[in-house]
């Protein structure tokens, strides 16, 4: 919306769609996401300084609801905070991530609203290139699908900054 790659403040938005497949490769299976199309929106917000960038983000899951045996999950508000620390700018960056969900319907009820921290490196490689290594796990609400401890690789590719 705003915020150029060098501003210290940018925002944008983020849309997204889900459409289940899983049940579509094999009838039998239970707990495998959603079972109708949903999508996501959200505000995305950068306040960037030259040693730690803070991340936020706030929007909402809309979606038909989900009984899931003990909860039913419908529409939900979304949220993300996180700091990043460019150790070697452009080579190698440390960040740590909060985030979680909890239903519009019982807002901020414990087991509707996971919480999830993740603690990581990246390193980027030429030409946009990146492995990020992460490891987390749900904090003290313990909402439905908050892990005991989760890991995440992640290769990714990022258009680098156009020539001036």
């Amino acid at each position: 919306i705003c915020g150029e790659q060098d501003d210290l403040f940018a925002i944008a938005m983020q849309a997204s769609v889900t459409v289940p497949t899983a049940e579509a490769a094999d009838g039998g299976q239970q707990f495998a996401g959603d079972w109708t199309i949903g999508g996501d929106v959200l505000l995305l917000m950068e306040l960037r300084w030259r040693w730690i960038v803070v991340t936020a983000d706030v929007g909402g899951r809309f979606r038909k609801p989900a009984d899931l045996g003990s909860v039913e999950v419908g529409q939900e508000l979304l949220w993300g905070l996180g700091l990043t620390v460019p150790a070697l700018p452009g080579t190698l960056e440390a960040y740590l991530e909060a985030y979680g969900t909890t239903t519009f319907e019982s807002f901020g009820d414990r087991e509707l609203s996971p919480v999830e921290l993740l603690g990581g490196v990246r390193i980027w490689a030429q030409e946009g290139l990146s492995v990020a290594l992460a490891a987390g796990s749900g904090l003290g609400t313990r909402g439905y699908g908050a892990p005991d401890v989760r890991g995440v690789l992640c290769f990714g590719w990022a258009a680098p900054p156009a020539a001036e």
